[in-house]
């Protein structure tokens, strides 16, 4: 189905944070309609524009990857070599967080530990009883 509009509801329904809900408001009221100039309008206000990419129609998400995928191929190109020197600049700094860190986080498992494992029993056995119920609602 293909969409005109984006409403405040399109919002509330894939869970937008408060902030983006007034910001959406603020800038379109309560719907906009979908086009190249609202885009950049809502990009330019602040809006978080690129997790509508969850409502394209199935027929049409192929298309628009492959539009997308050059760019994002070009993207990480561009990316790689900053990548790489980020990693390298911060390891030692992560090596150091991690040593710090690992006997906290071991007494913190110990302790979670017997209830964690409770949960995952309960779970396990909910799971096959809600996979094998045969059309009960």
């Amino acid at each position: 189905m293909s969409r005109t509009h984006i409403t405040l509801t399109d919002l509330v329904d894939n869970h937008a944070c408060l902030d983006q809900r007034d910001l959406f408001v603020a800038t379109f009221g309560d719907k906009a309609k979908i086009g190249p100039r609202n885009m950049a309008k809502a990009i330019k206000a602040g809006l978080h524009v690129f997790w509508l990419e969850r409502l394209i129609p199935a027929p049409a998400r192929a298309e628009y990857k492959n539009a997308t995928a050059p760019a994002w191929a070009e993207y990480e190109k561009a990316m790689a070599p900053a990548r790489a020197e980020y990693k390298n600049a911060t390891a030692p700094a992560w090596a150091e967080y991690e040593k710090a860190m690992a006997p906290a986080r071991a007494e913190y498992k110990n302790a979670t530990a017997p209830a964690w494992a409770e949960y995952e029993k309960v779970r396990a056995s909910a799971l096959v009883k809600a996979l094998t119920k045969r059309g009960e609602a």
